[in-house]
Formats: structure tokens, C-alpha cells, sequence
């Protein structure tokens, strides 16, 4: 199943390689990175591994240019279940004609295709919580599952959806929903979101890793 994170501050291109590296084992389908900067959120996603993602001079070019405007930010690995990655459109984050942008991990079901250049169930989410709001957008998609969306009406705000607890991101910080396993987490819940610093280097951000299951 997919791992995903959101952050929100400005960390510098290799904090975020670091972490979609650690979001990338057993989800090596496809990755991508959105961002929100000035007053839009920009896209980036292909076919393939983490490591493949952020190696191309395009990627670090493509950081650079919106560094210093970053403030908040979403990366997804993906595990396939619906649409081929081979086609980009079905990779996520996905971007709506409003601007509004959804990364999932999960499955939607019952899957309605909602048009005609993805075939990825998450679309049906993102098309869900654009024209219903988010609770009924949410209850519209049934599911076991996990998203970080953000309204293109409503840029400032993160919301972040597990299961039945919807809740919204707004201090200093990153959110992994992830198979990782922490520190302290005596078990682990596959659609959870955990908190981990963002300040100082990748290193403090490791610190509060024990290892995968």
C-alpha cells in the first residue's frame, strides 16, 4: 500500500529526498511531490522508485526554482491498485481544474471512474471532496483509507483524513503516514498519521525510526 507524507515550513531539497527515500520500499510504483508555493500548488510526479525520482538534474532544478517560496508541501510513493503508473496521470499528487490537490493511501470502493485520463480510484476522492466539501465528500468515497488534501480555495490549510477522525495541519512539522514503524509505538496502525520534527537535519527525523516491519 502506498506511504505518504505532508510537511509544512520550507525544508531544503535534500530533507525532502530523504524522506520520500523512506517512504519508497514496497512502493516503488510510482513517486511525486507537491508543493505549495506563492499563491498555487505545482506538480511533480513520474513512473518508478524514489530514487529514480529525485535523480534527474530536472528534479533539483525544479526544487530550486520554488525553494524559497515553499510553504507546505505533500509526497507520495505509490503501490499501484487502480490505473497503470506507466500512465502519469494516474500517479499521484493529483491536481483538480480547482486547483485542489489529494494524495491517498487506500483503496476507494465502490471505484467510479470519474474521467477520461486517469483511471486511479483516488481521482473519484479528489472529484468527491471538490464538489461535496469534505465530510460528505469523505462518507461519498467509502473505503480504508488515508488522505492529505488541499482546497485550491483554501490553500493555508492541510486536512488530513484516517478512517472516521478528520483533523487539520497547520504548526510547523511533518506528518508520515507511513509503514514505518516509531519509537514508542508499542503497535502499528497501517493508517495513522505520525508526527515527527522538522527542524534541524534528516538526522533528528531518523532518530525517531526503528525500523519497518
Amino acid at each position: 500500500m502506498c506511504d505518504l507524507a505532508v510537511f509544512v515550513g520550507h525544508p531544503n531539497r535534500q530533507w525532502v529526498e530523504a524522506v520520500g527515500m523512506l517512504l519508497s520500499p514496497g512502493n516503488k510504483d510510482a513517486t511525486g511531490v507537491a508543493l505549495h508555493v506563492g499563491l498555487q500548488m505545482d506538480v511533480r510526479r513520474s513512473p518508478g522508485p524514489a530514487d529514480e525520482f529525485f535523480k534527474p538534474r530536472a528534479w533539483r532544478k525544479w526544487y530550486a526554482r520554488r525553494a524559497p517560496y515553499i510553504r507546505a508541501g505533500l509526497i507520495h510513493c505509490r503501490h499501484a491498485t487502480h490505473g497503470s503508473p506507466l500512465h502519469n496521470e494516474n500517479n499521484h499528487p493529483h491536481i483538480s481544474e480547482m486547483g485542489s490537490v489529494l494524495i491517498h493511501k487506500g483503496v476507494v470502493w465502490p471505484y467510479i471512474k470519474q474521467s477520461t485520463y486517469s483511471e486511479c480510484d483516488s481521482e473519484q476522492l479528489l472529484v468527491s471532496l471538490d464538489t461535496m466539501g469534505l465530510r460528505e465528500g469523505i462518507q461519498n468515497c467509502p473505503g480504508n483509507k488515508t488522505v492529505a488534501y488541499i482546497p485550491g480555495w483554501d490553500l493555508n490549510n492541510i486536512y488530513l483524513y484516517t478512517n472516521t477522525q478528520l483533523s487539520v495541519l497547520r504548526t510547523q512539522g511533518i506528518l508520515l503516514a507511513s509503514s514505518i514503524r516509531f519509537k514508542g509505538a508499542a503497535t502499528l496502525t497501517p493508517c495513522q498519521w505520525y508526527k515527527v520534527s522538522l527542524s534541524g537535519s534528516m538526522e533528528k527525523v531518523m532518530e525517531e525510526i526503528i525500523e519497518r516491519p
